[in-house]
């Protein structure tokens, strides 16, 4: 009998390092443990008999997880059947908006009919609503220069499919590592810190039975970055003031042009971003303590700390 798919939480671990470096919001699953259980479930919406299941692979070539025993697999025990799309999802609560350095990976292993039989990851921004294809084509958007850029900025494939896409068909012969760039989403998607996000992956078959395994994934890591820095040489002159405060705290780059302003609490969270008041933050409403200024300009991006009295 199937076994019944577990259920695993996303519940980011911070790990902080000193500021102007990374602190990544990061989810391991490595399927082994109760480790972050709860926000990881198969879409038995639109498929009732969802193949999908967390198990020791026992199959013929599936065999072993990259990090045993346990792995998340295309039933862990028979070949995959025909005209069949199987799904799990990923959710995600947004931490800084998946700025630069942001990014999933992990380790996969297919046995399927090369290009007929096929994984795929996809992303939502607005709970489901409409999705991403994120593992092959991409978005395109402008960024503050007028230059076109793709979103996932970059994937890299060690398996059949090459390093310009993360296309799950053929036969692998062993684990492959995979790795999709998330940096820079918050260009293209209206979230805010605390927002969920879903990430969908999906073996699809078509109608000719071929008797192979499908597809597994084990080691899988999100990571939700935010990066705070300074370019050292082209430095951005900046003061704010007054610091500490109680309501406004204005912002002065006399040599660059203001085009975005955000501010982190102490746990690095996003909590206020804006394109269009550039030269102060209205800080009454936020709770007493220490936060973090981040401004962008044509130069570079600046960082000054404050306190909320």
């Amino acid at each position: 009998m199937k076994s019944t798919l577990l259920l695993l939480a996303l519940i980011p671990t911070i790990t902080f390092s000193q500021w102007f470096e990374e602190y990544p919001y990061s989810t391991y699953l490595d399927f082994d443990t109760d480790l972050n259980l709860e926000y990881i479930y198969p879409d038995t919406i639109a498929n009732p008999d969802n193949l999908w299941q967390i198990a020791t692979p026992n199959k013929t070539v599936f065999t072993a997880a990259s990090s045993s025993p346990n792995v998340i697999i295309t039933d862990s025990t028979s070949s995959y059947p025909i005209n069949d799309t199987s799904s799990f999802i990923l959710m995600h609560e947004i931490a800084t908006g998946f700025d630069y350095g942001s990014g999933l990976h992990g380790n996969y292993f297919v046995d399927s009919d090369e290009g007929n039989d096929f994984g795929k990851i996809e992303f939502s921004p607005n709970n489901g609503e409409s999705w991403v294809l994120i593992s092959d084509d991409t978005l395109v958007g402008v960024d503050w220069d007028g230059e076109p850029y793709n979103w996932p900025i970059e994937m890299y494939d060690e398996g059949p499919g090459g390093t310009d896409s993360v296309f799950f068909t053929g036969e692998s012969g062993e684990w492959k590592f995979f790795n999709i760039d998330l940096s820079g989403g918050h260009e293209f998607f209206d979230w805010e810190a605390g927002d969920t996000v879903l990430f969908r992956f999906s073996f699809i078959s078509d109608s000719v039975f071929d008797d192979k395994d499908g597809l597994m994934f084990d080691d899988l890591v999100l990571h939700d970055y935010l990066v705070f820095g300074i370019d050292e040489e082209n430095p951005v002159a900046l003061t704010i003031y007054p610091n500490p405060t109680a309501d406004i705290i204005y912002i002065d780059a006399p040599n660059s042009e203001i085009r975005r302003v955000e501010v982190y609490d102490i746990q690095g969270k996003r909590i206020y971003a804006s394109s269009a008041e550039l030269n102060q933050v209205d800080v009454s409403s936020f709770p007493s303590g220490n936060y973090h200024l981040k401004v962008y300009t044509q130069q570079g991006a600046a960082v000054k700390s404050f306190v909320k009295e």
